[in-house]
């Protein structure tokens, strides 16, 4: 009799802890995918970031069919979701935008193209530079221009050009729960802004 009772309270334990084991095993391949997922949106953003970096003629764009400013500081609602600068050699323009709903390429993601001269006339082939998966979702990203307006800054001031970027987004699951996350960075321009 006290075998037998031995024998039912060890296997109690013993689905308990297999439960728990398997339990762990599946939260550190959902940490694993959410970690995949947000390196894939880092990585973009430090591919960004350093190339921006050494450009210049920062402008962003509410919309693409909108006129390019020098300014997005988000008073007033304007905030980018298209940006432009000059490359480092000077030789073409690049633009960056977000896509909530590309097409064949999964959800939300962002894009870059290069061009010779600048919106409005940049003709070039948009490319996603976020790996197109259908476990991430890219729900919002924004550029803020700001520092680029030196004309309307007091005499003195040397505020530097820099670009705020933020992206949210959320990873799903196999089962349907989402995970969500938010990333910024912010770039300085590295060639010394002139000033009169």
């Amino acid at each position: 009799m006290e075998m037998l009772v031995a024998i039912a309270v060890f296997m109690s334990i013993m689905v308990i802890a297999a439960g728990s084991i398997v339990n762990i095993i599946n939260q550190n391949k959902k940490a694993q995918k959410v970690k995949s997922v947000i390196d894939n949106v880092t990585f973009a953003l430090d591919s960004i970031s350093r190339e921006v970096r050494m450009g210049t003629e920062y402008r962003c764009s509410v919309n693409e069919g909108v006129d390019f400013l020098d300014e997005c500081d988000g008073s007033g609602g304007i905030y980018g979701k298209y940006f432009e600068y000059k490359n480092q050699s000077g030789a073409s323009y690049v633009q960056y935008r977000f896509v909530s709903a590309p097409e064949n390429v999964g959800d939300g993601n962002i894009q870059q193209r290069t061009c010779t001269s600048p919106h409005p006339n940049c003709s070039g082939t948009w490319q996603s530079i976020t790996a197109p998966t259908s476990t991430v979702n890219i729900t919002n990203m924004t550029f803020y221009v700001l520092g680029t307006g030196t004309e309307d800054l007091p005499a003195g001031s040397k505020e530097q050009p820099r670009v705020i970027i933020t992206a949210e987004g959320l990873v799903v699951d196999k089962d349907g729960t989402e995970t969500k996350f938010s990333l910024q960075t912010t770039v300085s321009q590295r060639v010394r802004q002139s000033y009169y």
